[in-house]
């Protein structure tokens, strides 16, 4: 019995840890949803969880939000989003291409993870109005 309950723990535990690792799609989904709910704070809480880039540009991490804000109101309610592009840099980095639709005009956003173990976390986010940059993805 023994047997059973530690070859139990060895397999399902370790299957726990692994179903609580977002994958990137997954994390920019929950962003870009939380975004469409108004939580811009939240939303970017959530974008950079395990994420070194937070404590390390922690000015830059609340002008970030404090920008998205402010961009966000100029655009309307967010009706919202649809994955553009993804490339993969080998097995460590990929870049989603994701469009935020808003009542008034389109917001382009670029999100690059890494992987430098098991689990992905954010290492740079863009976003603009700048539509032409969607060129350069094709």
């Amino acid at each position: 019995m023994r047997k059973f309950v530690l070859t139990l723990l060895i397999i399902v535990i370790p299957a726990m840890a692994i179903e609580e690792i977002q994958t990137p799609e997954q994390t920019i989904d929950a962003f870009l949803s939380s975004l469409k709910e108004g939580n811009v704070s939240e939303a970017y809480e959530g974008l950079f969880a395990g994420s070194p880039i937070r404590e390390a540009k922690a000015q830059a991490f609340e002008a970030l939000k404090k920008q998205t804000s402010t961009q966000l109101s100029l655009y309307g309610r967010v009706l919202g989003h649809e994955l553009i592009s993804k490339r993969e840099f080998g097995e460590s980095v990929v870049r989603f291409v994701y469009l935020l639709k808003t009542e008034k005009l389109p917001t382009v956003w670029i999100f690059h993870f890494y992987r430098p173990d098991l689990s992905w976390y954010l290492a740079n986010v863009n976003f603009g109005d700048q539509l032409q940059v969607l060129d350069s993805f094709e």
